[in-house]
């Protein structure tokens, strides 16, 4: 729950790189590209997104739902490191993501216990 913050692009790298630093507890610093691949899933989201991160070794990919739930901004999103090396590096300088598959379906429950929606409720989504 997001109470009183403003949700803005600022917000939302602040978020990516709390994760990175927690999950990773490598204390790199990232730069952050946009990840356009958005859409919407659930009737509850107001809005959504992703952000791409290197840090001169690793990227890594933070992908977010802003849904509203009985007037409360609630923040879904997944985290995780996608290339490492060359590769890695590669991808970033020409604006690549990436997805997990585990992490969709991981956001999907967190979405549905959230919402009372059904998987099948999630059009285009991973789980139907």
């Amino acid at each position: 729950m997001l109470p009183g913050k403003n949700i803005n692009n600022e917000f939302i790298e602040e978020i990516a790189n709390a994760l990175a630093s927690t999950l990773l507890k490598d204390g790199a610093a990232y730069k952050w590209n946009r990840d356009i691949a958005y859409a919407k899933l659930s009737k509850f989201e107001i809005s959504g997104g992703g952000l791409v991160g290197f840090d001169g070794q690793k990227l890594v990919c933070f992908q977010y739902r802003l849904l509203s739930l009985n007037g409360k901004d609630v923040l879904v999103g997944m985290f995780f490191k996608l290339l490492e090396g060359a590769e890695a590096k590669r991808a970033f300088d020409n604006g690549l993501g990436g997805v997990s598959m585990d992490s969709v379906a991981g956001e999907l429950h967190v979405i549905a216990s959230l919402t009372g929606e059904k998987y099948s409720d999630f059009k285009g989504g991973v789980m139907r």
